[in-house]
């Protein structure tokens, strides 16, 4: 009759509830999430040696097996008062920036470096951006990358992809001037921003 008909699709209801799938638990939420690693630009620091393709050198002596070496083992040198000189590190396919420039170079050894190594920095137009005086008798001891240590010479904004470093003769004769590796490192490249928090105590969906 109706009323056993009734009890019979009410007790099959009451089945199909109970052996219905129900969703698993949400995974525990991390109270101390690691940040997440964020790999820096591979133009965030470039180094280019003498006698790599971007330095060029006139009036230049090179010395492939120093008894100090250098980066690279090898290096550049003008002797004093041996005439004009010029050593040049040219960076190219630049992003327009900011950027620190550092040079290294040997402070020991037989024959005395100058006391005022003069460099100057150019942009893509060839204007001079700033000129500094080195003394290159004096270890660099501002940072150390790639096994040598550096002096932070200038940090200049780029334009036009180019950036390039020279190097001449001491201008007063103090000693002789070495050409060695340069340095360029983007300091104002942007980041991604950081993940936005977990919360540590979710509402239950």
């Amino acid at each position: 009759d109706l009323h056993k008909e009734y009890r019979r699709q009410r007790q099959m209801c009451i089945r199909d509830r109970v052996d219905a799938p129900v969703d698993p638990p949400a995974d525990p939420v991390d109270p101390d999430p690691e940040p997440p690693v964020i790999d820096p630009p591979v133009d965030f620091v470039q180094i280019l040696d003498d006698g790599e393709p971007g330095f060029s050198q006139t009036g230049f002596q090179y010395l492939a097996n120093p008894g100090q070496p250098g980066y690279g083992t090898d290096w550049h040198r003008v002797r004093a008062n041996s005439g004009a000189g010029e050593a040049r590190w040219t960076f190219t396919d630049l992003a327009d920036g900011s950027y620190r420039v550092s040079a290294t170079w040997q402070a020991a050894g037989k024959l005395a470096r100058a006391l005022d190594a003069p460099y100057t920095i150019r942009d893509a137009a060839d204007s001079v951006l700033t000129t500094v005086s080195v003394n290159q008798q004096v270890t660099p001891s501002d940072r150390t990358d790639a096994g040598s240590d550096w002096r932070d010479l200038a940090t200049v904004t780029v334009s036009g992809g180019t950036l390039v470093v020279e190097l001449n003769e001491s201008p007063t004769g103090s000693g002789q001037v070495l050409a060695d590796a340069m340095r360029i490192e983007r300091v104002d490249a942007p980041v991604d921003p950081p993940a936005d928090p977990v919360d540590p105590d979710p509402e239950p969906p």
